[in-house]
């Protein structure tokens, strides 16, 4: 059986529940290939998935996002470029500063408006592809 092809991949890190079926089901429609986890503890499967982009959440249990954003820049960002925006509710300020703080590249807010979710999305993968293909190579 032929691989099937999308236009990229997500792994997208949230302790909620609702929240990762939500997003999955929101990416996945949108022709996006989805491995969701509910544990920040996952170099392992950002090795073996080789996802396009992290979407993590700032919340969760035992370690803030942002935290485990900056430990991912520093191991796994080093071996492999990955492209890590942060997922929350918080306000705009509130995100930016955690940006700056963890070293990730950016953030898309929480929303309940699918159509926004995969433009943001989209927009980072293409972030992320253009920065893997780095100075003078084309990032298509």
């Amino acid at each position: 059986m032929p691989e099937r092809r999308t236009r990229g991949k997500v792994l997208v890190i949230d302790d909620n529940e609702s929240v990762l079926k939500s997003v999955r089901w929101v990416l996945e429609l949108s022709g996006l290939e989805v491995v969701t986890t509910r544990s920040v503890i996952c170099a392992n499967l950002i090795f073996r998935e080789r996802p396009d982009l992290i979407l993590m959440d700032v919340n969760m249990p035992g370690m803030k996002g942002s935290d485990a954003g900056r430990i991912f820049m520093k191991t796994v960002g080093m071996i492999e470029r990955v492209c890590i925006v942060l997922h929350s509710s918080l306000s705009p300020r509130e995100l930016e500063t955690l940006v700056r703080e963890s070293g990730v590249a950016g953030y898309i807010q929480k929303t309940h408006d699918p159509e926004e979710l995969v433009r943001q999305v989209d927009r980072w993968i293409e972030v992320a592809r253009s920065a893997a293909a780095g100075p003078g190579r084309d990032a298509s």
